[in-house]
């Protein structure tokens, strides 16, 4: 993919995608099994190049006429994959306005300081754990002609290719820390059609349509549904999600037609789906805002969702705050037993939860106490959640 195009010079982005070996690294003294890789210093990151330079030169022959550019770090395709680009972005900027460094024959490349990079964009994002897929991006840039050819070139060559060669998967694996399975040249176009299979075969490609749209920066309209019947929108840079709360989701959303003893298996598979989702979207950096589905009588802040339904009939002693969980899930809804309306709340994002108790904290309750059911708690006369029992 060309990241800047003049007159004069072209930036095309590929990179050099590393499967990491955890088996392998487990049994060896000289790696730690999945730790992040260490960045590398200036004299390294150089000398990572020149490596790099060499295995895309036998494949390559005209890389040697333009300047390639890279940075002495691993990172995950999550951080890659970003609206604009904005890792490849980054090495493009490292040589600035200056055409002619862009397109005398060369290699730039840029390490740490005291372990750290000077340029954010380029540091490991510490909120992506490590995976066995890394990435070491590079750009080529030279005259814009030659940049086009060679572009093409890496398009058809690296698929049967492109493999980076044994010395340099060794020197690498020395360098960064890491036991190396497999490594290969690749261009963006190969690794969204990786990515692509991925996610498709695990049942996502909605969840691939709307990364593809956000680092393409199509303007096209796309209307999407999730397996779970959760409704996406993509429009104006935006995820849009219909976030259905359980007594919606239950009785006209996608669960209606679920059988009442399973409703609250059901919804937490729902639930975990929507949560695959927008982690994902939010560690690609693409913007999300959630909405409730037509006739829901409710709220949608940053971080939490509310929707307040009638309060349940009958003379049970309810709890005036019931955390709803799933295993391996976590709270999935808190319901609060307020005079005259139940008011359930949903966190949308890991900071949500920690809003609902302080919402809820300052909330006029009626019941007693609070009920940890340990499931999702809904009567099954209407399918509705409702509060637990308060047992003194």
């Amino acid at each position: 993919m060309f990241i800047q195009t003049t007159a004069e010079r072209a930036d095309f982005a590929f990179l050099i995608a590393i499967e990491a070996d955890p088996e392998r690294a487990a049994d060896s003294a000289n790696v730690k099994p999945w730790m992040r890789p260490e960045i590398l210093d200036q004299a390294d990151a150089s000398q990572m190049l020149a490596h790099v330079t060499a295995d895309l030169d036998s494949v390559l022959g005209k890389i040697g006429k333009c300047h390639l550019v890279s940075c002495g770090v691993l990172l995950d395709q999550c951080q890659v994959l970003r609206p604009q680009l904005p890792v490849f972005t980054a090495l493009s900027e490292l040589l600035g306005d200056n055409v002619s460094a862009g397109i005398t024959p060369g290699q730039t490349a840029l390490g740490a300081t005291d372990g750290s990079l000077p340029v954010d964009t380029l540091r490991p994002d510490p909120n992506i754990p490590p995976t066995v897929l890394l990435l070491l991006p590079i750009l080529a840039s030279g005259p814009r002609q030659l940049i086009h050819e060679l572009a093409e070139e890496m398009e058809h060559r690296f698929l049967a290719e492109g493999q980076i060669s044994a010395h340099t998967a060794s020197w690498l694996e020395a360098a960064f820390g890491i036991a190396i399975k497999h490594g290969r040249f690749m261009t963006l176009t190969d690794l969204n059609a990786m990515f692509r299979m991925q996610l498709e075969h695990f049942g996502f490609l909605p969840l691939w349509q709307l990364v593809d749209a956000a680092v393409l920066g199509t303007d096209e309209f796309m209307s999407l549904t999730t397996s779970k019947g959760t409704g996406l929108i993509w429009k104006d840079g935006i995820v849009t999600v219909t976030f259905q709360p359980f007594n919606h989701w239950s009785t006209a959303g996608s669960g209606r037609d679920v059988e009442t003893h399973r409703l609250g298996e059901e919804y937490a598979q729902w639930s975990r789906e929507l949560r695959q989702y927008t982690s994902t979207l939010a560690a690609h950096q693409i913007p999300i805002r959630f909405e409730l589905p037509e006739g829901c009588k409710g709220s949608v802040s940053d971080h939490f969702l509310c929707e307040e339904t009638a309060l349940p009939t009958g003379a049970e002693s309810l709890a005036a705050v019931t955390e709803h969980a799933w295993p391996d899930l976590g709270i999935v809804a808190v319901t609060a037993e307020t005079p005259g309306a139940l008011k359930h709340f949903y966190p949308l994002t890991p900071e949500g939860l920690n809003d609902i108790h302080e919402i809820v904290q300052d909330q006029e309750l009626s019941g007693e106490g609070m009920s940890f059911p340990g499931r999702i708690a809904y009567q099954d006369s209407n399918r509705q959640l409702r509060p637990g029992k308060f047992e003194a």
